[in-house]
């Protein structure tokens, strides 16, 4: 099954290209992509101490900075996402934050090679195959869960997910029945705990003094966890 995914990015890749060279906005992005560009601090990096965090948006980093301002107090960090939000705010945590390459071995492979890293954290369901195959390192899954929405296409997956979330050292879930989901879907019960979202052990600042005389009289309404597309229709 491994053989049909790889065919697909391959014959996928350069439709991506295109799209990306066309696109204004994610024309600047293809170097990032193809594991170009900033990668290239990692180059003849003997050291093995870097922690690889892997998040697609902005409320999944969100969900685990916490635990990333922990573990980057004594190791290198770098840190891939997949949306141009979430990248902005990578790059306020630490200058290594980069979009993930295409996952095939051709890039995300080498990518791999070059960062050598000593453990992976990967949040929620942010399962790419070629990204998870091609790891050498402990790879640990948090904030893992699965939707009622996508069960089943998951289940219809199965026979590829299992090899998946057999390559996980651990995987650590939001909820009880997250937990029994993975278990359903193949992950090894040993690996498989129960322990709920990071996002909670973060330690939220209050508002200053200047903020609550601003907005104490004010009713406010706060849009959370929204999509690059959907700020002009928030505007609106």
């Amino acid at each position: 099954m491994f053989i049909l995914y790889f065919i697909a990015t391959t014959l996928l890749s350069p439709f991506l290209l295109i799209y990306w060279g066309f696109n204004k906005e994610k024309r600047g992005e293809i170097g990032e992509r193809l594991g170009f560009g900033g990668w290239n601090f990692f180059i003849n990096r003997k050291k093995k101490d870097v922690i690889w965090f892997h998040a697609a948006s902005v409320g999944e980093l969100n969900g685990i900075k916490s635990l990333i301002y922990k573990v980057k107090t004594n190791n290198p960090i770098l840190i891939t996402v997949t949306s141009s939000a979430a990248r902005l705010i990578a790059r306020e945590i630490s200058e290594h934050s980069y979009f993930l390459p295409i996952d095939h071995p051709l890039f995300i492979g080498r990518i791999h090679k070059l960062v050598n890293p000593k453990a992976i954290i990967i949040t929620e369901t942010e399962l790419w195959p070629a990204f998870i195959k091609a790891a050498k390192a402990p790879i640990i899954l948090v904030n893992a869960r699965i939707s009622d929405k996508t069960l089943p296409r998951y289940k219809k997956l199965s026979f590829l997910l299992r090899s998946i979330l057999n390559k996980f050292t651990l995987i650590l879930t939001q909820t009880e029945r997250d937990r029994e989901r993975f278990l359903l879907l193949g992950s090894a019960q040993e690996k498989t705990k129960f322990i709920g979202n990071t996002k909670y052990d973060q330690v939220l600042k209050s508002p200053d003094e200047e903020i609550n005389k601003k907005f104490s009289s004010k009713n406010i309404i706060t849009f959370a966890s929204i999509r690059d597309d959907e700020y002009q229709q928030i505007i609106e």
